[in-house]
C-alpha cells in the first residue's frame, strides 16, 4: 500500500510504500534520520504527531 506521510512541524512530506501505517511512519522516520533532519533520540517525539494516510490510488500524484 502507498501512504502519504507528513508531520505538521516539518517542511517535508513523502509517499511511502509499506504494508501498514506504522511501518510507513517508521520508514519515514528512518529517512529523516539518515538525512540529518531528526535525531535518533527524538524519534518518539516526531512519531507522536506524524500523519500517515493510506492512498487508494497514488498513480495520479505528480511532483
Amino acid at each position: 500500500m502507498d501512504y502519504f506521510v507528513m508531520h505538521p512541524n516539518l517542511d517535508i512530506t513523502a509517499l511511502v510504500t509499506a504494508p501498514a501505517t506504522e511501518k510507513a511512519r517508521t520508514t519515514f522516520l528512518d529517512y529523516l534520520e539518515r538525512r540529518g533532519r531528526i535525531n535518533r533520540a527524538d524519534r518518539q517525539y516526531w512519531r507522536k504527531d506524524m500523519v500517515a494516510e493510506k492512498m487508494e490510488d497514488a498513480s495520479g500524484i505528480q511532483a
